[in-house]
């Protein structure tokens, strides 16, 4: 499996997992625990100027995100 195939099984994976999750869990609170996850693993993945990036990245990104 190259990368752009294991991004799209982990995201449909996730998306299904959050699809579970919204019937048990407040969405700004399931959210708010993914960002949270989601950057910690970048902060443990990359360097500090890697990681900078990225939310950079983030930020910049922000409107282009889709709702769900």
């Amino acid at each position: 499996m190259n990368g752009n195939e294991e991004m799209d099984v982990v995201y449909h994976d996730t998306i299904d997992y959050i699809n579970r999750a919204l019937y048990q869990h407040n969405p700004l609170a399931l959210a708010a625990s993914l960002v949270t996850l989601g950057l910690a693993m970048y902060r443990t993945s990359l360097s500090h100027e890697e990681y900078d990036k990225m939310c950079f990245i983030i930020y910049d990104k922000r409107f282009k995100i889709k709702k769900i």
